[in-house]
């Protein structure tokens, strides 16, 4: 195959959530907490294609734009690699890391996180509020 081929290294175990900006708006997919699905992993092994962490990758900032990430409980330390992520002007992606803890009690935790987008200092220009479920794996 030639042209437009291409290779993503690391893909492996990460669901994608694609972040769209165009006219100062932000759009998500997936949005729904349904459709985004990572596993805490166990000490062996995982299977392969199986998710683990989440990838976000923003498209479409413009200059001085940036996105913030951030769960709807500011104490919330479900993902390892921190509380909230920024993305942007510099760079357009950020995986979650792995989950710190599985469904609990129930067969799936509903992680609620806010996708925010920033002009500078001062208050958002749009935002949306997703949400990632997180199992046990299996």
């Amino acid at each position: 195959m030639k042209g437009g081929a291409q290779t993503i290294p690391g893909l492996s175990h990460q669901v994608l959530v694609q972040i769209e900006i165009a006219r100062g708006k932000i759009y998500c997919y997936p949005q729904r907490a349904c459709d985004t699905v990572v596993y805490k992993p166990r000490r062996r092994m995982p299977a392969p294609a199986r998710p683990l962490e989440v990838r976000w990758v923003v498209t479409g900032l413009r200059g001085g734009q940036f996105v913030v990430i951030a769960p709807k409980d500011r104490r919330d330390r479900t993902f390892a690699r921190g509380a909230s992520f920024q993305i942007g002007p510099d760079t357009n992606t950020i995986a979650s890391g792995y989950p710190s803890h599985g469904a609990g009690a129930g067969h799936c935790y509903l992680w609620r996180y806010g996708v925010a987008l920033f002009a500078g200092r001062g208050r958002p220009l749009d935002r949306l509020d997703p949400g990632v479920i997180i199992k046990d794996y299996p």
